[in-house]
């Protein structure tokens, strides 16, 4: 709303003194007044100018921390890319059923340190 209000005031402001600078040429007609008029619509026109270049400023801005945003995001979803990319190799190497040998060995280890704890009478 408040945009809208700035857009219309920005209006009046132009439109105000132009019209009462053309009415006091035409009426006087002098070269004094030609100028004056001629001042007010450049310095609107670099007001207007100046507001337009700061709200292209502001969607670049804007616009580059999106952009960070994205690039974030990808990183993220490349890193789990690698991920699942390694989970898969890991996968592919070992096949189903296939039982670890180091596991076997310690699994008897254990059973033989029962064993021999039960023979002394310590479990």
């Amino acid at each position: 709303m408040s945009n809208v209000l700035n857009k219309i005031l920005n209006v009046l402001v132009f439109l105000l003194p132009t019209i009462l600078s053309i009415s006091q040429i035409l009426n006087i007609g002098t070269s004094q007044s030609l100028i004056i008029l001629g001042v007010i619509i450049l310095l609107v026109v670099i007001y207007f100018s100046i507001d337009y270049v700061k709200g292209l400023s502001f969607k670049v801005n804007k616009t580059s921390e999106r952009i960070k945003d994205m690039e974030e995001r990808i990183n993220y979803m490349e890193k789990i890319h690698d991920l699942d990319k390694r989970v898969a190799m890991l996968e592919k190497r070992r096949k189903k059923g296939e039982i670890d040998p180091k596991t076997v060995i310690l699994f008897l280890l254990l059973i033989l340190l029962i064993l021999y704890l039960r023979s002394i009478g310590q479990l």
